[in-house]
């Protein structure tokens, strides 16, 4: 599960300009808690969207 963990952050820590701070810390939030498989699901979503400040 670590490696899981350190695999996610390395995906999200290189697309971090595409998020908005709050997506970045929420997607942080979720993987540490342990629900990657939620954190990438939504990482996924937020970049097929493709807009960085929307609201």
């Amino acid at each position: 599960m670590k490696e899981d963990l350190m695999d996610f952050m390395a995906m999200l820590n290189a697309k971090k300009k595409k998020l908005t701070e709050q997506q970045y810390r929420t997607l942080r939030g979720h993987a540490s808690a342990g629900d990657i498989v939620g954190a990438k699901k939504g990482l996924h979503i937020i970049l097929r969207r493709g807009v960085k400040n929307a609201h």
